[in-house]
């Protein structure tokens, strides 16, 4: 049964669409690129693709009304909240809306607006770059999804 809870129902089409583009796109990508059998990287990939996984079944489980889809979307938009690039270590996941608030030590506060989501865990040691950044996209869904839980226990 769908829910009929409208907050629910945004978070929901919002993690199935974030997640099955960002399946589908880092898929293609990975086509594409050379092969290139460094362990790191191929680990990073595979990361990506379950991140990827984990907000569309997310999306799926919590439009029909499953407990535990409350708790893979809390996870699955956790993961989306902090980006870093602190000497040469890069985190950056986020589903179909990228709304960034960052502070970079060469350039100062900066707002970046993406839409199609962004992923990219990587490690470069030439990088001496400080840049640490929120996501305001998965706090907002974060704020639906508890409203919505704290509705459905009431």
């Amino acid at each position: 049964m769908l829910t009929k809870n409208y907050g629910l129902r945004v978070v929901a089409i919002f993690e199935i669409i974030g997640g099955g583009l960002g399946l589908v796109s880092t898929i293609v990508y990975l086509l594409k690129v050379p092969l290139n059998y460094d362990l790191l990287n191929t680990l990073l990939s595979f990361y990506i693709i379950l991140f990827y996984m984990l907000n569309l079944f997310s999306g799926i489980v919590l439009i029909l009304e499953k407990k535990i889809g409350y708790y893979l979307s809390i996870l699955s938009n956790v993961l989306q909240i902090v980006g870093v690039n602190i000497f040469g270590l890069i985190y950056i996941l986020s589903s179909l809306v990228f709304l960034f608030v960052t502070y970079d030590s060469a350039s100062g506060v900066e707002l970046e607006f993406l839409f199609g989501g962004r992923s990219l865990i990587s490690y470069k040691e030439t990088l001496n770059s400080f840049i640490i950044g929120i996501n305001i996209v998965p706090i907002f869904l974060l704020i639906i999804l508890i409203k919505s839980w704290k509705n459905q226990v009431d």
